[in-house]
């Protein structure tokens, strides 16, 4: 099939022409539709549930194809593609006017567009699909010249460029002149000024272009976008936008190496003149960007490691006043509850039934309260590296079994039904500290258990599984959310609702246990079908 072709032969995947474009296409258009999609995709990836960074990224692509669908008209000489190219400019140029007020009222008013607005800017765009493929849009082609007469339909768009430019100054301003806002003026103006900078220029170089059939000076039509796209930058530095914080020099080094790569199709070498004066003048932004950033990053660095001294001096001295404080508390504690103990065990003699229930409860509370100061000096010293294990072969299920009678009297009190299974006539045998893991894992873990399930049961296991021991904590209590489980075992996190339902929580238990846990070369972790359906503790022992 003999296919015409206007001027110039395909030296480029047998499509392009790139020895008949302007001299300067590639050094103004390419740097500017990547550093365009970088931006728009590094946001999106980042904020990627965030309703701007879509509009963003929409605004960045709509450009892009915008952007190379020019190219391909330059460097086209096939007339049946470029009469292509030409023919889709409208549909292409038509969504960066209506993004551009879209992205301006969201982030002015930090809200979505109503449904009313969305059908304008709908309905702006039907006269352009529907007169797409008409003489209204293509009056004439010259398939020697590979050149279009366009018709109305890209007036009609020009139109709508204009107006959008209108109406998104009269968002700013509107935006301003409103009480108690809740972004600043600067952020206002930067949005407003940067939005109606972008399409003003990008709307006038193609304008004009068209009425004087200039085309080259569509190539300035990209410093808009420049400068729209250095305005979101200072922004997301500055502000915070997009919650993320992109460094400017890393934007400038985007620009700069897409820049030096693009002067390898400067044609002309009168041109390169030029071209080097816009690349050195980046080249010296980036030098200057970089500096400020090093010396910045010192400083801070210094600041941030004489902060840390001070910290850690304060800290330790904080460490050995509670350590002193807790340690006279947990004397005192110990005094009481050896009198309490004294009291119910008959040694001062017969007591009165009453006093004998009061010193029992006392005694109860006081034991806990020991168990709690014994937490806290425990919890200091996982800090400071202080805890040593006395490590031998224990029979875990006799401690087991021990643990859970010990505590079966609290499940009775509270009408719970505590269940133990093990195996029978075999021993879970592992290596460990029997103290710590009888007082901070085994009894903790069945106690937690039974403070948190109002009514119903608590099941203990004990299995082997794959040359390891399981212990399990079942309850058919309150449950755990997703949020929950992520701060169980972190220093002082607990439950939500935790406080609620145990009003002693601390949340330094299931921090303990798993520091004990790991310590033993074992594993620590909790499941539940969430609120309300209970929950299943469970620790993971190396068996021997």
């Amino acid at each position: 099939m003999n296919i015409p072709y206007c001027e110039g032969t395909p030296n480029f995947l047998y499509i392009f022409d790139t020895s008949f474009a302007p001299t300067l296409l590639f050094y103004a258009y390419v740097p500017v539709v990547c550093v365009a999609l970088f931006l728009g995709i590094f946001v999106l990836i980042k904020d990627k549930n965030s309703l701007l960074s879509k509009i963003l990224f929409a605004i960045s692509l709509a450009f892009s194809l915008w952007t190379l669908n020019i190219i391909a008209q330059w460097l086209t000489p096939a007339s049946h593609l470029n009469y292509f190219f030409w023919q889709i400019t409208p549909l292409l140029e038509i969504f960066i006017p209506i993004l551009l007020v879209y992205f301006a009222y969201v982030f002015l008013w930090k809200k979505d567009i109503s449904i009313l607005g969305k059908n304008i800017g709908f309905l702006a765009l039907v006269p352009v699909l529907m007169l797409l493929p008409t003489t209204y849009n293509m009056s004439a082609f010259d398939p020697s010249a590979c050149e279009s007469v366009v018709g109305p339909l890209l007036g009609y768009v020009y139109g709508i460029e204009i107006l959008s430019i209108l109406f998104i100054v009269f968002l700013g301003v509107r935006r301003y002149a409103q009480k108690n806002i809740s972004i600043s003026f600067l952020q206002v103006l930067l949005v407003t000024l940067g939005s109606a900078l972008f399409l003003g220029i990008f709307s006038a170089t193609n304008i004009f272009g068209e009425l004087t059939k200039l085309y080259e000076i569509n190539l300035i039509g990209p410093i808009g976008m420049v400068l729209f796209l250095a305005l979101l930058a200072y922004m997301m530095v500055k502000f915070y936008v997009f919650n993320t914080r992109v460094i400017g020099t890393q934007m400038l080094v985007a620009v700069l190496s897409v820049l030096v790569f693009a002067m390898l199709f400067v044609r002309k070498i009168e041109n390169i003149r030029y071209v080097i004066i816009v690349t050195l003048g980046l080249v010296f932004a980036v030098g200057v960007a970089l500096v400020k950033s090093v010396k910045h990053e010192i400083t801070l660095r210094e600041e941030t490691q004489k902060l840390a001294k001070n910290l850690e001096f304060a800290n330790m001295r904080q460490l050995e006043t509670m350590r002193f404080i807790t340690h006279e508390v947990k004397g005192y504690l110990t005094d009481a509850s050896a009198g309490f103990d004294a009291i119910t065990s008959g040694s001062f003699g017969p007591v009165a039934s009453d006093i004998k229930d009061m010193s029992q409860e006392a005694l109860a509370r006081v034991q806990y309260g020991v168990n709690e100061v014994k937490n806290f000096l425990h919890v200091s010293d996982f800090k400071t590296g202080k805890v040593t294990y006395a490590m031998e072969k224990i029979n875990l299920t006799e401690l087991l079994v021990k643990s859970a009678e010990e505590l079966k009297k609290r499940a009775s009190d509270k009408k719970l039904t505590l269940a133990v299974s093990v195996p029978e006539g075999d021993m879970c045998t592992i290596l460990g500290d029997a103290d710590y893991i009888v007082n901070h894992i085994l009894k903790n873990l069945i106690d937690n258990a039974i403070n948190y399930t109002p009514e119903g049961s608590v099941t203990v296991s004990l299995a082997h599984k794959d040359g390891k021991v399981l212990f399990s904590v079942k309850d058919s209590g309150v449950g755990l959310t997703d949020e929950d489980k992520k701060v169980l075992f972190t220093e002082g996190g607990r439950g939500k609702d935790s406080r609620t339902v145990n009003v002693h929580s601390t949340g330094y238990g299931l921090f303990i246990a798993k520091q004990i846990v790991t310590a033993h070369n074992g594993r620590i972790w909790a499941e539940s079908g969430g609120r309300g359906k209970g929950s299943t503790f469970l620790v993971e022992f190396p068996e021997v």
